[in-house]
């Protein structure tokens, strides 16, 4: 839970709140919203649970992220690999850098995207924050 807690204050201090979260209803997954979050300084009430980020299909995925979007401009996403770091490969419009070991998406990264939509090659990566780079 460090972890999400080191992700809460990195948003907080980077102006980077989110208006929403969506986050998988998985123990794990949803504890480390929470923990987010309340880091953040921000109240758990703007934590919302779609089972298809629950090992679902790329396709459900992307119409629980694109039924979320409507509730905030900043959403931040609480899920499970692969399925995750499939779609930020997916969305990105230039290539992320890896960071070594088996994920671009290791346990406690983020990253932040500026998404106009939803489609392929159409997110802006503007940060890819690892745990070791927070101190974790």
């Amino acid at each position: 839970m460090r972890q999400a807690r080191h992700v809460g204050a990195w948003l907080s201090a980077n102006d980077a709140l989110p208006d929403a979260v969506l986050s998988s209803p998985a123990l794990r997954a949803l504890q480390t919203a929470k923990e987010a979050v309340q880091a953040a300084g921000l109240d758990t009430d703007i934590i919302r649970t779609d089972t298809r980020l629950y090992f679902d299909t790329r396709t459900n995925l992307l119409a629980a992220l694109a039924g979320a979007t409507s509730v905030g401009s900043r959403l931040l996403v609480v899920g499970h690999n692969p399925w995750l770091e499939e779609l930020v490969l997916e969305i990105a419009a230039e290539p992320v850098p890896h960071p070594g070991g088996n994920w671009y998406m290791k346990t406690g990264a983020m990253m932040r995207f500026d998404v106009t939509d939803l489609a392929p090659g159409a997110g802006k990566l503007l940060d890819h924050i690892l745990p070791d780079e927070r101190g974790d």
